[in-house]
């Protein structure tokens, strides 16, 4: 149970709406697809004959690749942000992602401009050896995306967060299933439906050709994204298990990806818990932030940032989002009763920063928040607070508690970022 979000009616709306148009578009172009590779792609409705047909194919078959690989980083996911109105674009970014994918699968089949007629079409005992594997391929695409979790391949994630005023929480890396015995089966059942349909001629070869290719180098740029997220863990995961073509792993692998609900706990979500969750989350570690307080608070608990956290913030990307907000301090005098007691000139310091930004800490933090958007891994509670600890072998179990609710959460990590009365440094007893 977490602390609930508040989303207004009209953002409410506006996901439902978005999300209604992501599973039309979604079961439509499985629909198309799945009858036009059936059928050898000649029911294209697409205009062109001869090398302008066979032009105009080529642009459909690249743009899904090219655009599909583009929005999953992270220039086009700022994109995909952009799209949804009312500020509620990075709740919706899979759902919108869902949707373009759809647009892109059915650009594909209904344009498409057939080249030749039917070399060659299974008949009898063969073609329906061909349907039966056709359709189990088509059963381990939905079984694969089910492992992989439905909620973000179907797009349901965002819009469904949003109108059921529910935090947006995206689950930990877990291996499970058809992801035991290869990296990739979404993309191995991809090709497998490719080349079983039982219609064959210059349009289904060309086409599973190109897209054969594809599913098998795609996914590279995948596996390079969840090696910034997921760090070692990803990669003991890449030793253990083949990248496409499936084989029974000799290990029992990462049982502490289903024993742990995230890699580090940080209690307390304040600047420091904020900072800290931003360069862990840079990294790809998964972490969740727990703070006790629902809602920030408005006084200021620090003078301002020093020149060796603006450095960090500078490597974060923030810097000038600081910058915005704050004041340059670059002197400080001390008087008395009209005479001049000290001075402090911090012009002078070395370095990029020769000053201390003064800002509202409230600022700070909603800042250092609102970057944390931009990190999938990174999950935010409020209104939670640690009430015990326990360690063993694998991980730390921490019990939460809200009031009269209590939960547990368990980190392959704790780090206490709750301030001069720590409690984490009083259960981990830490003079």
């Amino acid at each position: 149970m977490t602390a609930p979000v508040s989303y207004v009616l009209r953002q409410r709306v506006i996901a439902l709406a978005f999300g209604s148009f992501c599973h039309v578009s979604f079961l439509a172009a499985i629909g198309v697809m799945a009858w036009g590779l059936y059928g050898g792609l000649s029911g294209g409705r697409g205009p062109f004959g001869g090398m302008a047909a066979i032009g105009a194919n080529v642009v459909l078959l690249l743009q899904f690749p090219l655009l599909h690989s583009f929005l999953l980083t992270r220039r086009g996911s700022r994109w995909l942000e952009k799209v949804v109105p009312f500020g509620i674009g990075p709740e919706l970014r899979t759902t919108v992602f869902v949707i373009v994918s759809s647009l892109q699968l059915l650009f594909v089949f209904l344009l498409w401009s057939p080249l030749s007629p039917v070399w060659f079409e299974f008949a009898g005992p063969l073609r329906v050896l061909m349907s039966v594997t056709y359709s189990m391929s088509w059963v381990l695409l939905a079984l694969s995306m089910s492992h992989a979790g439905l909620d973000v391949q179907m797009g349901y994630l965002g819009w469904w967060s949003v109108w059921k005023n529910q935090p947006l929480t995206y689950k930990p890396f877990k291996v499970k299933a058809s992801f035991r015995y290869s990296r990739q089966p979404m993309y191995l059942a991809y090709t497998l439906i490719l080349w079983t349909g039982p219609v064959w001629n210059l349009d289904h070869l060309f086409f599973a050709g190109l897209w054969t290719f594809y599913c098998i180098l795609g996914p590279l740029h995948k596996e390079f994204r969840y090696l910034k997220r997921y760090g070692e863990r990803f990669r003991t995961y890449q030793k253990e298990v083949p990248y496409f073509l499936p084989r029974r792993p000799k290990t029992v692998l990462h049982s502490h990806t289903e024993e742990t609900d995230c890699d580090v706990l940080i209690c307390g979500g304040g600047p420091v818990g904020l900072l800290l969750a931003s360069l862990l989350g840079k990294h790809g570690i998964s972490c969740r932030i727990v703070e006790k307080r629902s809602q920030r608070p408005q006084q200021s608990m620090a003078i301002g940032i020093t020149p060796p956290s603006l450095s960090i913030l500078s490597e974060l990307g923030m810097e000038s989002g600081f910058r915005a907000s704050g004041t340059a301090i670059q002197s400080a005098y001390v008087h008395e009763g009209g005479t001049l007691l000290g001075a402090v000139h911090f012009d002078r310091l070395p370095g990029r920063f020769p000053y201390i930004l003064s800002i509202p800490q409230n600022e700070t933090t909603r800042l250092l928040a609102e970057h944390l958007r931009g990190h999938s891994c990174v999950r935010q509670e409020s209104g939670w607070e640690v009430e015990s600890l326990c360690e063993d072998a694998q991980a730390v179990t921490a019990t939460l508690k809200q009031g009269d609710a209590k939960r547990s959460l368990r980190a392959s990590w704790v780090i206490g970022c709750d301030g001069q009365n720590s409690r984490i440094r009083h259960q981990a007893r830490i003079p």
